[in-house]
């Protein structure tokens, strides 16, 4: 019915040699392929997360309170609070916008306010942006109170079309355990 050559070409000769040596090399082919695929997959990630602007605070924050023979009328309140900041990506951040939101509590936010922009934050580039106190009655009020109270300083940036927010959280006490001071910092959030 079938005409099926009948070799000696098979079994254990050179040809069968060879064909499973062809075998091994197309499934080493295959799976080397596979193993690229996902390095690059995974490379790319990498680029998207360490190719940016990161930019984080880099020293405590710090509160400006006027000497009282200067300005007696503020003698214990403070004019500004000073963040200093760095821009610690590979890439330079872009249309920089800072606002802040202050509370008493964490759930008691105020809404944000503009705080002050900037064109670009180059790497390795430091920055200050400094906070007026005196027109938000919350610190006053703090002061009267001796009580804790949260600043929120968000820098909103971006580069080729993406953006970018850091926030950090100031948190202060007035009068300890000394007058008007810091009492902690903390990046909250980096996205």
């Amino acid at each position: 019915m079938f005409n099926v050559p009948m070799t000696d070409d098979w079994g254990w000769g050179p040809n069968t040699i060879s064909a499973i040596g062809a075998s091994f090399a197309v499934v080493g082919v295959l799976v080397a392929l596979v193993v690229a695929i996902a390095t690059l997959r995974d490379t790319r990630k990498v680029v998207k997360n360490s190719e940016r602007p990161w930019i984080g605070a880099n020293k405590s924050p710090r509160l400006n309170v006027p000497v009282a023979e200067q300005d007696p009328s503020h003698s214990n309140t403070p004019d500004y609070l000073y963040i200093t900041f760095s821009n610690w990506g590979k890439l330079p951040g872009q249309n920089i916008k800072y606002t802040a939101t202050i509370g008493k509590t964490e759930g008691n936010q105020s809404d944000e306010w503009d705080v002050g922009d900037d064109g670009a934050l180059f790497p390795g580039e430091p920055g200050t942006q400094g906070i007026s106190l005196r027109n938000h009655g919350e610190f006053s009020q703090w002061q009267l109170d001796q009580s804790r109270g949260t600043l929120r300083f968000i820098i909103s940036y971006s580069h080729s079309g993406t953006t970018y927010r850091t926030v950090l959280a100031v948190r202060m006490w007035y009068h300890h355990p000394q007058p008007n001071e810091v009492v902690s910092w903390s990046h909250e959030s980096a996205t």
